[in-house]
């Protein structure tokens, strides 16, 4: 439900699970908790997020430890923890050898350091290749995020666009951010277009915890457009969204400017 329809569908059946699952064994009670930390994570209410993530050293399957510690680590980062975030990032990588590619593919994403890591983003490649669906879609909208000027071609990019529209459609809005991120590295005067898009899309299925980060992208876009006022405009959104959310990491961004 998550992927298809967002938080807004999904939230009420989310917040309900860890209660409905506390009879139940350890592996129901961590993935009850699990699913309403990303919930929450999605509607932007990270310090609430960060408090629901189980604890990734529980007897649960690896991939639901990666889930868990990934997730802790993303807000501790959007929290502006920064020391805290890295910690986690290298217990994760101690503790789970190889941690999965798309998982170091979207923590570049996340932090904005595409150029830290090519290494991740190429094993990552290799390893969808000859895949199909969400797997092979999202390798080719991380690729074109990583380096616009040598990611897929553009009709592959839509097709990828395309086939998380019809089968995952909040996921869809996630992948419009990035597409419109890439955009934004090319030519961010030219990039508006796709950044209204793509924040038409996020408040469309609730990803919320996107919003922020888009607004920002938004104001500079203007501002490169020499459309000042507008920018200004969309600066105090973008602050009130951030603080609204506790996002401090944009917060503190945005106040820069």
């Amino acid at each position: 439900m998550q992927h298809r329809f967002g938080p807004s569908r999904s939230y009420p059946y989310a917040w309900r699970l860890p209660e409905l699952a506390r009879p139940e064994g350890p592996e129901a009670r961590f993935l009850a908790a699990l699913a309403l930390a990303q919930t929450l994570y999605i509607m932007g209410r990270f310090q609430a997020a960060l408090t629901a993530v189980p604890d990734a050293n529980a007897p649960v399957a690896a991939a639901w430890r990666i889930q868990a510690r990934t997730l802790r680590a993303w807000t501790l980062w959007l929290l502006d923890d920064t020391d805290a975030a890295r910690a986690t990032w290298q217990a994760m990588n101690d503790a789970e050898v190889p941690v999965a590619a798309r998982v170091r593919a979207e923590c570049l994403y996340l932090t904005e350091a595409a150029e830290s890591n090519p290494q991740a983003m190429a094993d990552y490649q290799r390893g969808v290749e000859g895949q199909a669906g969400a797997h092979a879609a999202w390798a080719r909208v991380l690729a074109d995020w990583w380096h616009p000027a040598r990611g897929p071609a553009l009709s592959r990019l839509h097709g990828a666009l395309g086939w998380l529209q019809r089968h995952a459609p909040a996921g869809s809005a996630r992948a419009a951010a990035v597409f419109a991120e890439a955009r934004f590295r090319e030519a961010p005067a030219h990039a508006l277009v796709w950044l209204d898009a793509a924040l038409d899309q996020v408040e469309r299925y609730g990803q919320h915890d996107l919003k922020a980060r888009l607004l920002h992208k938004k104001v500079l876009a203007l501002e490169a457009a020499g459309q000042l006022a507008e920018a200004g405009r969309f600066l105090t959104v973008a602050r009130e969204t951030a603080q609204r959310q506790g996002a401090w990491r944009y917060l503190r961004a945005l106040q820069t400017l």
